[in-house]
């Protein structure tokens, strides 16, 4: 596993992303009012970002996780494997919103909705922290319904929940992360 590369500059600060999970709350909040709905956070990268979500929400929301990767490496987008949690709420009848640190390939957020029709849930919405611009490369890739921040496609971040190699993700602020030079 890889991790010469380095952290660059601050992209988001801890404060920038306060103010935006608080407005994520407040229009989830309105576009759900007076309906059950159901958080569920993709753990690892997704867990900070699904935690602060959740209390901003000012609904009564149950919160699940599951455990998804389509990095194997660190570096490079491939199947999308579970990797042991899985749900055990009755989704059936609910309102599910998905809760994910970023969208990239969309390879994870498209396995994850097809994975959920078998549970019969009333809706299935997405809400990511970060969109990386890749479309060049993706075909029918979903669009979340609610979006924190925009990235540029050629940067790596790290910070806030968000790993390179399994690591900083205990940083307050979400970084620019510097991939090592290849030698040719």
């Amino acid at each position: 596993m890889k991790t010469d590369g380095k952290l660059g500059d601050v992209l988001f600060t801890s404060a920038q992303i306060r103010s935006r999970v608080q407005e994520l709350g407040a229009h989830i909040t309105r576009d759900y009012a007076g309906k059950e709905l159901t958080l569920i956070g993709v753990l690892k990268g997704g867990a900070m970002f699904a935690a602060d979500l959740a209390r901003a929400v000012r609904l009564p929301v149950s919160l699940e996780w599951i455990r998804l990767s389509t990095y194997a490496d660190g570096a490079v987008a491939g199947e999308v494997r579970r990797k042991g949690v899985d749900l055990d709420a009755d989704l059936c009848g609910r309102h599910v919103l998905l809760v994910e640190d970023l969208i990239d390939s969309g390879l994870t957020l498209a396995w994850l909705r097809d994975h959920l029709a078998a549970f019969g849930p009333a809706s299935v919405e997405s809400c990511v922290l970060m969109r990386m611009h890749k479309e060049d490369r993706i075909e029918n890739r979903p669009v979340p319904r609610y979006v924190g921040f925009e990235v540029p496609s050629a940067t790596w971040v790290a910070g806030y929940g968000i790993d390179y190699a399994d690591r900083h993700r205990n940083l307050p602020d979400i970084h620019e992360y510097q991939l090592p030079a290849i030698a040719a």
